[in-house]
């Protein structure tokens, strides 16, 4: 579907706020999505995206090695770096990218940074995204920039399946290492997300692309 087929489907009223949603539901129809007419109209004020992202597969190596320090399996460089090599295809391009400060988590938000054209001495890391419960990674999206449309948070379970359920409803029993969860708000602000407030848009993870 192309940006002036969305065009054509607005009401003369919705195109002056439509621009921006238009940028957004192009990037999301590459990424697969198929969207029908209904689907366009009711998807047009998703003005905010987020990419959920669980760390990939870590390693223990040595058992005395504390948590925060435990680096990447091989699995889990292959699979960081197949996603990545994924969502640029797709054409991901947030406008920032949040991680956790432990080790796995910052190298899979490292990885997927380079394969998707995002400058790796921009990422967010926050001591905060790790071991964070719900509440504090809401309030690290809430505070979110509101001129940043895209946004990608990088950390750990069980609080990303939790913080992806609590946001969309969806009932996701368990996000693997390395899924990604798509994530659409109607809203113009970041600090307007609440429970329930996001739509499901893609949930993938490297056993689903092969």
């Amino acid at each position: 579907m192309s940006k002036g087929t969305i065009a054509f489907l607005l009401h003369p009223s919705e195109k002056l706020r439509s621009q921006k949603a238009i940028d957004l539901l192009s990037g999301l129809v590459r990424f697969g999505l198929s969207l029908e007419k209904t689907d366009v109209q009711e998807s047009l004020f998703l003005m905010k995206i987020l990419y959920l992202v669980r760390h990939a597969k870590s390693g223990w190596g040595d058992y005395d090695q504390v948590d925060h320090e435990r680096t990447l399996a091989d699995r889990g460089q292959k699979d960081a770096l197949q996603m990545g090599k994924e969502l640029a295809e797709q054409n991901v391009t947030p406008q920032l990218i949040m991680s956790s400060s432990a080790v796995r988590a910052k190298t899979t938000a490292e990885v997927i940074a380079s394969e998707i054209g995002y400058d790796q001495s921009q990422i967010l890391v926050s001591e905060d995204i790790f071991q964070a419960e719900v509440e504090t990674l809401l309030e690290l999206v809430q505070g979110v920039e509101g001129g940043l449309d895209k946004i990608m948070l990088v950390g750990h379970n069980p609080a990303i399946t939790d913080f992806l359920n609590g946001l969309t409803q969806c009932g996701v029993d368990n996000v693997p290492t390395c899924g990604v969860a798509v994530i659409g708000f109607r809203v113009d602000h970041w600090s307007d997300i609440r429970e329930g407030s996001g739509n499901l848009l893609l949930f993938t993870y490297p056993k689903k692309l092969g």
